[in-house]
């Protein structure tokens, strides 16, 4: 996790914001998914979840698309506050969801 100013290609009313970065190394998507990264805003009433899903590439123009950032799924998904307080199964559930339609 760190602070830092916000990429350009998400948009927000904040500037800066923490990145959380999610590696797998076991489980249902080691040697699936490069990486996703988040940035969560939280408001009084919902929570707003940026985020960008890499794939794993094992390609020969891996390399490339890489560079040109063609790897790259970002979208964002909001929640009311008191659904990730009172039934944190359907979050992790949208977020399994959403990362399962990018592989």
């Amino acid at each position: 996790m760190e602070s830092q100013k916000l990429p350009f290609n998400l948009k927000s009313e904040k500037v800066f914001g923490q990145q959380y970065e999610f590696v797998p190394t076991f489980g249902k998507y080691f040697k699936r998914l490069e990486e996703i990264e988040v940035y969560i805003f939280q408001g009084d009433v919902e929570t707003t979840v940026l985020f960008d899903v890499d794939k794993l590439r094992k390609t020969p123009f891996s390399s490339v698309v890489d560079k040109l950032n063609l790897d790259k799924n970002r979208g964002s998904v909001t929640f009311k506050n008191e659904q990730i307080l009172n039934d944190r199964r359907s979050v992790s559930d949208e977020f399994e969801k959403i990362i399962d339609r990018v592989l």
